[in-house]
């Protein structure tokens, strides 16, 4: 029990550090870059209040890269002190001490995926309302959506993530895709206790299947039942990776309900499901190189080849993500590939060093 607290609390420590770090390198540079961007609304200190409010997603961007490091780092110190050959020679396994690693790795899984759902979201809305100098309501605003409900085809002129809708018109398709009804609405308001858009001032035209006549029509009001909510307007104008992942499910599943997922948000799925995978397969391959290729060099030569590997690892993760949008096919695989490749060179120098 002893030895398993020290090499977590050791290793722990070293990826907290590598996480501060590589942390205020990005922010930093992030700052720079912003500072070319000012203006009279958005002065240096505005620059500097979005960089910090965009600090959570920073975080989950180097966590694997700094799990890596931190587990290369804190495992080295271990080796250049002779500690891990103790532990050897006590009988200690080279996967019990790669188990043990991997404990700091879970908690800063966890951490990472509360982030995610909870902090990210709301912390890059903040930073977007300083950049742009919008409201959150103005930053969940619509123009120009077309949606289709059913035998239903929508066009909505405006809505914001309030449940206000502008102009909105929708044409009826019976089952034979004959058109039926016609129908324009100046204003909507979103009902959450129904959940359904109580319209206002309607314009209606019935068309007669057998003349082609169409008898119009006005209605003060009408209630509008459609799969759309207010949230999922707010979630048309995030880039998908900045979405919890709870959000983007419902959005993919109402998505997928009208025929139509766009693979962007298919691609941002796979990212946070195996983003925690990510983290282990670093470790692993921390762990590997330390017993393995780099066991007998120096901490520095370690350093620079671990943060050579993991932005390798990182570039080529995201090669394959976008390629998955550029070919049309199921990112599943192709954001798997990199992390089942990562994990079968860890195994494969651990199996060797032992």
């Amino acid at each position: 029990m002893k030895l398993f607290r020290y090499v977590a609390v050791t290793t722990g420590l070293a990826m907290l550090g590598a996480l501060g770090l590589l942390w205020f390198l990005k922010a930093l540079f992030a700052y720079l870059a912003e500072l070319g961007d000012l203006h009279e609304h958005y002065q240096a200190l505005d620059a500097l209040a979005y960089v910090l409010w965009q600090a959570p997603s920073d975080v989950l961007t180097v966590l694997p890269i700094a799990a890596l490091l931190g587990a290369v780092v804190g495992l080295g110190g271990l080796a250049s002190t002779s500690e891990l050959i103790v532990m050897r020679a006590a009988g200690v396994s080279l996967w019990r001490i790669l188990a043990w690693t991997m404990v700091p790795a879970l908690g800063a899984m966890v951490l990472g995926m509360v982030t995610q759902e909870y902090v990210a979201p709301w912390a890059n809305l903040k930073a977007e309302q300083i950049q742009s100098v919008r409201s959150a309501v103005a930053l969940g605003e619509v123009r120009g959506y077309w949606l289709k409900e059913g035998n239903r085809m929508v066009y909505i002129d405006y809505a914001n993530a309030n449940g206000e809708l502008g102009s909105t018109q929708w044409l009826e398709f019976d089952s034979t895709e004959h058109l039926t009804q016609t129908a324009v609405a100046k204003t909507g308001t979103y009902h959450a206790a129904t959940a359904t858009w109580n319209l206002s001032q309607i314009q209606t035209a019935q068309i007669d299947q057998q003349t082609g006549k169409a008898t119009p029509a006005k209605q003060d009001s009408l209630p509008l039942t459609l799969e759309l909510e207010p949230q999922f307007v707010r979630l048309v104008t995030l880039p998908p990776e900045t979405v919890a992942p709870s959000e983007l499910i419902r959005y993919t599943h109402y998505l997928s309900q009208q025929g139509h997922v766009p693979m962007k948000y298919r691609l941002a799925l796979w990212n946070q499901f195996t983003a925690p995978l990510t983290v282990m397969v670093m470790v692993m391959l921390a762990c590997s190189f330390v017993f393995g290729p780099l066991r007998q060099q120096s901490l520095g030569l370690r350093i620079v080849m671990a943060l050579l590997v993991g932005l390798g690892f990182s570039y080529i993760h995201d090669f394959m993500g976008y390629a998955s949008l550029v070919y049309s096919v199921s990112p599943g695989w192709f954001v798997l590939l990199p992390i089942l490749l990562a994990a079968t060179v860890g195994v494969v120098l651990i199996r060797r060093a032992r």
